[in-house]
């Protein structure tokens, strides 16, 4: 293999079974069919196989292919190493190598070393990710404020995860450095933060009937019906206000009805709890049935 004659070498590894080494022949001599024919990149190869890595690296750099060297030690999980073989500091190998050293912290259970890694890669989706899954919330609001305006995907993303955290003022400065009033505005309305919301419908009237409608839904849903019967004028939506006017009505309605068999279930309510104690009281005392019979009566009336 050393003296790069293939030929012999694979009749002596397949003699001895090595499919392994048969492996790599056959990958040299598919490199050879498509042109390859650097002999010296050919032996940096099988002396990797040999985990000669200091060696191999050697000849990869040796014969112009420093990106070789990287690729075998960032596999081997040898970061640092890889470095030394980034080529001319070119960033697109940089890149590569961090976010390979990433991948490799997140599945080896470190996710904030990961998520700092994709961010020093630019893999600010993967970051993202793994802080709003975690729930770090001051790594998120960091890292939005210092994203550029026109990355748009990776704002809305940090706002979304902060937004699920309930960290509601963080998520309106990301929407503000946006300058997306709709997700604002929405976001305003799913923490039920009314008065945000209006002060910004005020601004942008545009979008009133995304405040009024879920305001009016809610005020009804709280049995303000009233209320409800306003905010949905105040949407322009006159059907909804009406129907709120007759829920209102058949709500009292239902009130009054059920009323009488309220008092009925604590009249009962009342004498069960009469026969509670009396029952405490004979068990203790020994009472025969008859005489239970009468205290009952003498207690209860």
């Amino acid at each position: 293999m050393e003296g790069l004659d293939f030929e012999t070498a694979k009749k002596a590894f397949i003699r001895i079974r090595d499919l392994r080494y048969l492996e790599l022949i056959h990958s040299i001599e598919e490199r050879r069919k498509r042109g390859e024919n650097d002999n010296m990149v050919f032996l940096a190869d099988v002396y990797s196989y040999q985990s000669k890595f200091a060696e191999s690296a050697k000849l990869y750099k040796k014969s112009g292919s420093e990106h070789k060297a990287m690729n075998m030690f960032t596999d081997l999980r040898m970061f640092d190493q890889a470095k030394e073989y980034i080529g001319s500091g070119d960033p697109v190998d940089k890149k590569m190598l961090i976010t390979k050293q990433a991948d490799w912290a997140k599945s080896s259970n470190e996710p904030r070393t990961a998520a700092e890694m994709y961010i020093s890669a630019g893999e600010f989706s993967k970051a993202i990710d793994i802080l709003g899954d975690h729930g770090w919330a001051d790594m998120l609001i960091d890292l939005a404020r210092k994203l550029d305006k026109a990355d748009r995907e990776s704002l809305t993303k940090c706002a979304m995860y902060l937004g699920k955290l309930e960290q509601y003022s963080y998520a309106a400065e990301v929407y503000n450095k946006m300058g997306d009033h709709k997700a604002l505005i929405s976001l305003h309305v799913e923490a039920k933060h009314w008065e945000d919301a209006f002060t910004l419908v005020e601004k942008h009237p545009e979008y009133k009937i995304d405040v009024y409608i879920p305001y009016a839904q809610w005020l009804a849903e709280n049995d303000r019906f009233e209320e409800a019967q306003q905010a949905f004028h105040q949407a322009g939506l006159e059907a909804e206000a009406v129907k709120c006017l007759d829920i209102a009505g058949n709500d009292v309605e239902k009130r009054e009805d059920m009323l009488p068999k309220f008092h009925d279930f604590q009249r009962k309510a009342d004498m069960y709890y009469a026969y509670h104690s009396i029952h405490r009281y004979t068990d203790f005392h020994g009472f025969q049935f008859g005489q239970i019979n009468t205290l009952s009566v003498l207690l209860l009336f």
